[in-house]
């Protein structure tokens, strides 16, 4: 499987309501979030699966660091409206988590440690979890379902 092939979903559509810092943060925002949650929860479940495919952890590794280091510049550049803080905040929370359990697995896959990959699971699962909720977030105070 490809990092192509998860599959994040489409995000609500804008709400109308929002000012046009708004709509420039949620446009950026809301698209890599899902597809955050996505791969951190895919690779949550490659971990729970005792997954040895390195190739593939590898790539999806890097396109979650990728998203995060994108929405990361993203609001140091532009900030994040108040609308969206909380939504922000609980990206951080799980960009953390997510960044975390990624290092201690390749650490543990490096050394053939595939008990240090199992302890990453929960930390990722929880990671995955944060940036679902900062979807749900974002979507709830700035899209327009």
């Amino acid at each position: 499987m490809s990092v192509d092939d998860v599959d994040p979903g489409t995000p609500v559509p804008v709400a109308d309501t929002l000012t046009s810092e708004e709509r420039g943060y949620y446009a950026y925002a809301a698209p890599r979030l899902r597809s955050m949650a996505a791969e951190a929860r895919f690779l949550a479940d490659l971990g729970a699966t005792r997954s040895r495919d390195l190739p593939e952890i590898q790539a999806h590794g890097e396109s979650l660091t990728v998203l995060i280091a994108e929405l990361v510049d993203y609001a140091e550049s532009n900030g994040v409206p108040g609308r969206f803080e909380a939504a922000h905040r609980a990206f951080r929370e799980g960009a953390g988590l997510a960044t975390r359990a990624m290092r201690a697995s390749r650490e543990g896959l490096a050394r053939f440690d595939f008990g240090q990959v199992a302890t990453a699971v929960p930390v990722f699962e929880e990671g995955a979890a944060r940036l679902e909720a900062a979807v749900s977030a974002l979507e709830s105070a700035g899209g327009s379902g």
